[in-house]
């Protein structure tokens, strides 16, 4: 079953939003025939971190994906958690591609006007690739901990609990140990595999991964944490009519587009410049960047 005039708004926006849909779908079919394994493979990295990468890159593929199909037919509200994720791959592709990445803190929570840079505390370790990779395979494994550790306590999960919880304990944990005590108990209550707030991670890898969390990602937010509700009804000035609204607009759906399409093909960027796939693959890129800036508003 449909919602309400959905057959209306997908004919209308394959009409209005034509050009920009095209441009989706040829982002998306560009970007998922980009990996070539036997450029991979000559670039020495190790066999963890191609895994891991390829792995965000396919989760990014998706993701996108996944935004244009909603959006073709009016739903990019629902679309906004997947925006949100999509920039979180974009963070950790960037995180592991780079060559040479620092890691600081900057204080936004103080309010004050001109943050602060304090170097994270690296416990003696070099941020390598290397490492980099052992710091977010150590993430992930104690997230999963944390997560499967709380099962044996709740009810209706108990006994699934107890047997995932001692399967999981007794499987290798060599990124957990590559990356330390320190590390360890650093990542085990943060929110990201570099133990910063999100805030501070983007603007660790530079100031236009700032600025995308302080736009596309604190607004999706709100969709993910539920304090969006209003964003749903019509609600006339006397508040005394309200009805749902099941669509947004035009504008907003291809606003939504193009901030998906900017992390997409940053995530092709940064996969491009640690694997250099080729001039030709750089150019259609660079092409593909360029082509986003020049989205116009409807009329």
């Amino acid at each position: 079953m449909a919602i309400p005039h959905e057959t209306t708004v997908k004919r209308a926006l394959a009409n209005l939003l034509r050009d920009e849909l095209a441009y989706c779908r040829s982002l998306l079919e560009f970007g998922i025939g980009l990996p070539d394994s036997a450029v991979i493979n000559q670039r020495r990295l190790k066999a963890d971190t191609v895994t891991v990468v390829m792995g965000l890159y396919t989760k990014a593929c998706l993701s996108y994906r996944a935004i244009i199909h909603l959006c073709e037919v009016g739903l990019d509200r629902s679309a906004a958690p997947v925006n949100r994720s999509l920039f979180e791959t974009l963070l950790n592709l960037t995180f592991l591609l780079r060559r040479r990445v620092s890691l600081r803190r900057f204080g936004f929570s103080t309010g004050k006007k001109k943050p602060t840079k304090t170097p994270v505390n690296l416990f003696g370790r070099r941020l390598d690739t290397e490492f980099r990779t052992d710091l977010y395979c150590a993430f992930c494994t104690l997230r999963d901990q944390k997560m499967v550790g709380q099962w044996p306590i709740t009810p209706g999960l108990k006994r699934t609990g107890k047997d995932a919880h001692k399967r999981l304990s007794a499987l290798p944990q060599p990124h957990i140990a590559a990356v330390g005590a320190d590390w360890e108990k650093a990542l085990a209550k943060a929110n990201t595999c570099t133990g910063l707030s999100v805030a501070d991670y983007a603007a660790s890898l530079g100031r236009e991964f700032y600025m995308l969390y302080r736009s596309v990602y604190a607004f999706d937010s709100q969709s993910v944490h539920q304090s969006d509700s209003l964003a749903y009804l019509d609600i006339d000035d006397a508040a005394t009519n309200i009805s749902p609204r099941w669509h947004t607009s035009p504008e907003q759906v291809r606003t939504t587009l193009q901030m998906a399409s900017l992390m997409f093909v940053g995530c092709m960027r940064e996969l491009n410049m640690r694997l250099r796939f080729g001039r030709d693959v750089a150019d259609r890129i660079s092409g593909f960047a360029t082509a986003l800036n020049g989205w116009s508003k409807a009329e």
